[in-house]
């Protein structure tokens, strides 16, 4: 507010420099000279021009000086006397002849600094409500845990797995074609149990943000955010603004719970949903400025729960509340047990380490994890071929399980045949089966 401070000064020049010369006194000035200088001060504030902070601004530095009844209406420029007089340059100018004493120029500042302060935070907090904030990182890192913590905060509402905003978009550019994208949410595992509405007058930013908002509407807390594990680098797309929080999770410990899943047949093909997440984190940190991301792991998590959600909270521009660590009285998540933490010392082999070790070792070091201190295998071309054809095999025999031979048999003969009907009727069964394994 440096410039507030020189305002004075700029006034006692002005009158030096104006007097005498038939121009008019700053407190004449006309409510369109002040209402540019309330503009400037709005955009030297905040950084840009909105209408509320503006009209505040414009009645803070209006002068009490100039009459009213002279300066507005019918009666503007006529003045008190009545009667113009002219300058030099042949040009009519006019003073007002009541009310010359001018306001203190400190209390005049004080005024608009305080003003400028209350219309500040009321920005900030709509700026916590209109942009987002999104819980990002791999499937099987505790991210549904984190979820849960903050939705149960009173002021924040944070949707579960919302994959279905950004997947059918194009990776660089464009929205994908609306009518099959109606099409695809009809048989969406994820979309389907939110009951979403889907407005088809919309445009595809439009149509995404009012899931969003149906979602955490049903609570009416002011703070929304939701989850995405896939292409969560598209969201700046559709909110360029939005904040992440990036929850990283020991990549061997992801591999190994991606095998209980039944997505992978080995700890090699495991690993891929992990090296994914963290490519495509790497590459949101570089657009993204860096008060709008915020890093947590979840052995920090694990291991002090209060402590880190109140960092977090700090983050989001809230104050932690006991109340998210209430999670587990209305879910089957338990309070976080240490024993989580680095499970791969206990249930990997030391031949399934030594995979993994050739498989993301470094990417690890470099989140700052420790070596497992098995020798990283070599894994050619042949073992790879192997490792692939066994990764095949095992989840065929998991969905045989799951689905039963007759399901996967018709989703394959609706599929080859274009039996459109038919088809979506065995992928909506097929997305009942899932979720009840979902936890």
């Amino acid at each position: 507010m440096v410039w507030l401070q020189r305002l004075p000064r700029f006034h006692r020049q002005y009158r030096r420099e104006t007097r005498g010369h038939g121009r008019q006194h700053v407190a004449s000035l006309s409510g369109t000279i002040w209402r540019g200088i309330a503009d400037w001060t709005v955009r030297v504030s905040v950084g840009g021009s909105i209408p509320p902070l503006e009209k505040t601004a414009t009645r803070l530095l209006e002068q009490p000086g100039v009459c009213i009844r002279c300066s507005t209406g019918d009666n503007f420029g006529v003045g008190c006397s009545g009667r113009p007089r002219e300058c030099g340059r042949d040009r009519r100018v006019y003073v007002c002849r009541r009310r010359r004493r001018t306001p203190s120029w400190d209390s005049r500042r004080e005024a608009v600094v305080d003003e400028l302060n209350s219309q500040g935070a009321v920005l900030a907090t709509r700026a916590r409500v209109e942009e987002p904030v999104f819980i990002v990182g791999s499937e099987r890192s505790g991210t549904t845990l984190l979820r849960l913590m903050l939705s149960h905060h009173p002021e924040i509402e944070c949707a579960p797995e919302f994959e279905f905003l950004v997947e059918q978009m194009t990776p660089e550019e464009g929205y994908p074609c609306l009518p099959a994208y109606h099409a695809w949410l009809e048989t969406n595992r994820i979309f389907l149990p939110h009951r979403l509405k889907i407005d088809t007058e919309l445009s595809y930013p439009e149509l995404v943000k009012s899931f969003l908002k149906q979602y955490c509407d049903r609570s009416a807390k002011p703070m929304r955010g939701a989850t995405c594990h896939k292409h969560f680098d598209r969201l700046l797309r559709i909110w360029p603004d939005a904040r992440f929080v990036h929850l990283l999770r020991d990549g061997r410990d992801v591999a190994r719970s991606c095998l209980g899943m039944g997505w992978a047949g080995n700890v090699w093909h495991g690993a891929q949903r992990w090296l994914d997440a963290e490519n495509l984190w790497d590459r949101l940190k570089q657009r993204t400025p860096q008060g709008h991301v915020y890093e947590l792991r979840y052995e920090d998590l694990i291991s002090d729960p209060e402590d880190q959600l109140g960092k977090l909270c700090e983050f989001l521009g809230t104050s932690y509340s006991a109340a998210m660590m209430d999670y587990e009285q209305a879910s089957t998540y338990s309070r976080p047990d240490p024993s989580l933490v680095e499970q791969w010392r206990r249930k990997l082999s030391s031949r399934e380490l030594a995979l993994l070790e050739c498989r993301m070792g470094e990417r690890l070091r470099e989140r700052g994890y420790p070596d497992s201190g098995v020798e990283p295998a070599h894994v050619g071309p042949l073992r790879r071929g192997l490792l692939g054809l066994q990764n095949r095999y095992f989840r065929f025999q998991f969905r045989r399980r799951r689905y039963g031979i007759t399901h996967l048999i018709a989703s394959k003969i609706a599929r080859v045949l274009g039996w459109g009907s038919f088809e979506r009727f065995l992928q909506l069964k097929q997305g009942e089966i899932d979720n009840r394994y979902i936890k």
